[in-house]
């Protein structure tokens, strides 16, 4: 009975650390189909979609209003980022996890690499490079964990657009009176499990 009685503690203590400790993020899509623009051709993205600050040579189109490659770029709705004038594009807030994002090349003059980076505080956290394929869309799953700051260096590509944008808010870390008193707590137990056995 003793026994029993130390083992449900146990998983209790660890179910409540478990509960305490864990984060339920819902992962948030920019499909830029619910932009302002909702025209039959192109436009520059509104400074602060989706809660971000983006680059100023960003666009969003209309892909069944362009030619074949960009309406192809349109994964769920018809609706897609382009970057402007073949320019290289940016986007930041506070905190962030990046799930990933569908990317493809929209002009069928190559099938060139797409340099992406991920920064926390002006500091490179992550580097990647994926190979764009003409009006065929290629998924990129980034799982990058606490940045601020996505940049894509379009200088081999040139042209790329991007659909479902995927990302979550990161997790926050827990508090050091939290930690502390969860760790005062675990030193109980383990001082009573042993008086317990002593006894």
């Amino acid at each position: 009975m003793e026994k029993t009685l130390s083992s449900a503690l146990t998983a209790l203590v660890f179910g409540i650390l478990l509960l305490g400790l864990s984060g339920t993020a819902k992962a948030t899509i920019l499909n830029f189909d619910d932009t302002s623009y909702q025209g039959a051709y192109y436009t520059e993205l509104e400074d602060d979609y989706g809660g971000f600050t983006w680059s100023s040579n960003v666009g969003v189109y209309f892909g069944p209003g362009c030619g074949f490659g960009y309406n192809a770029g349109t994964v769920s709705g018809d609706y897609a980022l382009v970057n402007l004038f073949a320019s290289d594009v940016s986007l930041g807030n506070g905190l962030f996890d990046w799930v990933g994002a569908w990317f493809t090349e929209p002009h069928g003059e190559s099938e060139p690499t797409l340099k992406i980076f991920g920064w926390e505080n002006n500091i490179l956290k992550y580097a990647s490079e994926i190979d764009l394929v003409y009006a065929s869309p290629v998924w990129f799953e980034a799982n990058w964990f606490g940045i601020d700051a996505v940049t894509f260096d379009a200088d081999e590509t040139e042209w790329f657009v991007m659909d479902d944008f995927t990302f979550t808010e990161s997790a926050p870390v827990p508090e050091p009176g939290t930690l502390l008193l969860l760790g005062g707590g675990l030193v109980g137990l383990a001082w009573y499990r042993r008086t317990r056995k002593e006894a």
